[in-house]
């Protein structure tokens, strides 16, 4: 999340509206009338809902427009826009070329370009530019098209060239100010960079909306200092703008200015506390304090507000985790992997989850979806086979332990993992030669060394198993079993007083296994009653 979630604009993205003063079909003018035509008042709404960043409600009201004259060039390119911004390019490449068949002037030939530029078709891009400057020498659009695109090839001097004329076509435009600043910093020329900045801002009455572009530009470009001081110019300015105050937040919280991040967010709840995105970073920063319960809160905001957004969910799930509040935690990973089926990290964070439950049935599940998603992700056959063993269905769980073998023939835990079950299923030759080559790669593996010691007991080497179990206290000195073990092999080697011993020193571990899986059963359960409120 340490990035920039800017609030776009049409002129962020290089989006170009046309009046929606509606015309006749082949993009005739109509003659005003008092009453607005329905194509523009649906084209009104369509830009007013871009400029709310309500991407599908705009394309649906873009859709009537076209439905009512489709011979309607802006109304072509607002549903081009819609669809562009909504993320559907593909849609939106075929809309904005039937824009430009309607009318070769539309603006929609330069968000055509953009959206080739964007998706590394830079010849179609650079010919759409090329094109428009040459009929248009002073358009400033097109310049900077062409400034992007030598910057795309890596050709910077051309790129700082084609600004500068861009510039001093429209030395106000902000566009333009963003471009250059982004392209010298890629350029390796910080100097130039901080020059434009210094020169935008030193203006005697500096353009708001050229300070915020610019200062997004700054935060896309990394640079966090400068466009935090932008936005602090801006507050100045017009106080309480929630767009400055958010973008302002996010700014302080990529240069980890967390106090400051948290005034400048919580500023921005208040003035508009709808928005998801602010809850999310007021979170993000509650939780990397170690505030659980202010993170959980601000979390929940963000999917109340959003409950659609995966990320969100996943992201409630996790602190959740982080209080130990499992159930919760599987909850939000479940919702957040039936919003995303393809996030892999969702389907393995819902897995984890269901393992500290200690359901393995749904982990096995989980783990098992994660492997359809993305089947190279390391350690998974192992995770699906251990969870199918801690369900005693060891025919299940040793192809992936098996498979997991052949990935990887050092995998400690595999080894131990089929080592217990060739030991529950009565091979012990086999059993034996799996633990001895997990405890040669790891002397200190706690499950193999006692599985190792429980083998000697069944072949009443009791002397070698009370070695072995001893080795493991003395890695794991409350391992309730190996005390357990241990007692069971001094009684039969006659050690009455050590057997006694380890026999007591078993039941005082049992008592406080049972006390603190109480004590964990009330805590959850009060976890549950405080993160539900």
């Amino acid at each position: 999340m340490k990035r920039s979630i800017r609030r776009a604009t049409a002129v962020l993205l290089g989006l170009a509206l046309l009046s929606v003063t509606a015309t006749a079909s082949g993009g005739q003018r109509r003659t005003s009338s008092p009453r607005k035509h329905p194509i523009e008042l649906e084209l009104q709404a369509a830009s007013r809902l871009l400029d709310e960043n309500r991407f599908a409600e705009a394309e649906a009201r873009a859709r009537r427009a076209v439905a009512l004259d489709p011979k309607f060039a802006a109304a072509r390119n607002v549903l081009a826009i819609a669809l562009d911004r909504g993320g559907k390019p593909a849609e939106a490449e075929r809309e904005y070329a039937a824009a430009v068949a309607l009318d070769p002037s539309s603006p929609a030939r330069l968000n055509l370009a953009f959206l080739f530029l964007r998706t590394e078709r830079v010849g179609e891009a650079e010919g759409i530019y090329r094109s428009v400057a040459a009929a248009e020498p002073s358009n400033v659009a097109a310049l900077v098209g062409l400034a992007r695109v030598a910057g795309a090839r890596g050709a910077f001097a051309e790129a700082l060239d084609q600004l500068g004329r861009a510039r001093a076509a429209a030395p106000g435009d902000p566009t333009v100010s963003v471009a250059y600043v982004e392209t010298a910093m890629r350029a390796g020329r910080a100097d130039a960079a901080a020059e434009e900045v210094a020169r935008v801002a030193s203006a005697p009455k500096p353009d708001p909306k050229v300070l915020f572009t610019l200062g997004i530009g700054l935060a896309d470009a990394g640079q966090y200092e400068h466009a935090a001081t932008r936005f602090e110019r801006l507050d100045a300015i017009a106080p309480n703008t929630f767009e400055v105050l958010y973008n302002l937040g996010v700014a302080l919280y990529n240069l980890n200015r967390y106090d400051a991040a948290s005034k400048a967010l919580a500023r921005a709840a208040d003035t508009n506390p709808a928005p998801p995105e602010t809850h999310v970073r007021l979170g993000l920063i509650a939780s990397e304090r170690g505030d659980g319960d202010n993170a959980v809160l601000e979390f929940r905001h963000a999917v109340e507000r959003a409950p659609k957004v995966g990320e969100y969910q996943f992201l409630l799930g996790r602190e959740y985790s982080k209080s130990g509040f499992w159930d919760g935690a599987a909850e939000a990973y479940a919702a957040a992997l039936d919003l995303e089926p393809e996030v892999v990290s969702y389907a393995l964070a819902l897995g984890s989850a269901h393992l500290q439950r200690r359901d393995f049935l749904s982990a096995t599940r989980a783990f098992e979806r994660a492997r359809q998603i993305a089947p190279e992700t390391p350690n998974l056959d192992y995770m699906i086979g251990y969870c199918y063993r801690a369900q005693a269905m060891f025919a299940e769980a040793r192809p992936y332990l098996e498979r997991q073998l052949e990935a990887d023939p050092s995998h400690v835990e595999a080894l131990a993992s089929m080592g217990f079950i060739e030991l529950e299923q009565g091979n012990l030759e086999a059993a034996t030669e799996r633990l001895t080559r997990a405890l040669a790669l790891d002397a200190d593996n706690v499950g193999a060394r006692f599985d190792l010691g429980r083998i000697f007991g069944k072949n009443r080497e009791y002397e070698k198993g009370i070695d072995e179990m001893e080795r493991v206290i003395a890695i794991k000195p409350d391992h309730t079993q190996a005390h357990y073990q241990l007692y069971i092999f001094y009684t039969r080697t006659q050690q009455k007083e050590r057997a006694e011993a380890e026999l007591a020193e078993f039941r005082r571990l049992e008592e406080l296994d049972k006390q603190a899986r109480s004590v964990q059963r009330r805590g959850s359960k009060l976890l549950e009653m405080q993160m539900g409120n």
